[in-house]
């Protein structure tokens, strides 16, 4: 990104752009299935019951 503002390049710019983009994606759904993963079976089952 900082590469593509100093070169005045928008094809460098949009291409770092849309891989940070893709990389917090990956990364929040990596945490959101490790949350999933490492909650315990009795608060999954009390979520599920509204409580």
């Amino acid at each position: 990104i900082v590469e593509g503002t100093q070169l005045n390049d928008t094809t460098i710019l949009l291409a770092g752009s849309f891989s940070v983009a893709a990389l917090a994606i990956i990364t929040e759904v990596g945490f959101g299935a490790l949350e999933r993963a490492m909650t315990p079976k009795g608060l999954k089952i009390a979520q599920k019951r509204g409580h």
